[in-house]
Formats: C-alpha cells, structure tokens, sequence
C-alpha cells in the first residue's frame, strides 16, 4: 500500500522535515513556491505534504508551526493514497 511508501519516502535523503500540528510532531514536505504573473502580481503558495493519518484531527483551524513561523491551515486536501496536501497561510 502507498501508505508506508509515503512514509518511507519522507525520511529518505532529508525530504521529510519535522513541523507540529496542533503541538503534535509531523514529518512532512514544505514548500513555499514563489509564483509572478505576468501583470506583475505576485504570491507565495505554502504547502506541507505529509501523511493522512498525522493529520486526521486537524481541521481549518489548527496551527502549524515550522522553522520558527506559525501557519494557519487553510485547506486540507487529501489525495486518496495516504497523503494530505495542507494549504497554509503565514500569520501574523
């Protein structure tokens, strides 16, 4: 099952990192992409891709904490194979 793949693959070669989620430890993959349009606007799209079942209590509301900044869930999106895409916002 993909499950345990996606753990495995979270640990390989430092692509996990470790966050927290409402104060409990997940590993997962951060990414803060950077995207410019061409009228010049501009936005970071902030993610953390981690297991579904270390997130299952996490709602909209939760907090997650990494590398010293706070993040608001904005969304969780799971995909159907064991991994959750959460959309994150930098609060204030």
């Amino acid at each position: 099952m993909f499950v345990d793949n996606i753990a495995h693959f979270l640990q390989l070669n430092g692509f996990g990192v470790s966050a927290t989620v409402d104060g409990q430890t997940v590993v997962g993959i951060f990414d803060r992409e950077y995207n410019q349009a061409f009228d010049g606007m501009a936005s970071n799209h902030t993610t953390f891709v981690c297991r579904s079942t270390d997130v299952a209590s996490a709602t909209q509301a939760s907090v997650l904490a990494y590398d010293g900044h706070t993040y608001r869930i904005r969304s969780l999106q799971p995909d159907g194979t064991g991994a959750t895409v959460l959309l994150l916002e930098l609060t204030a």
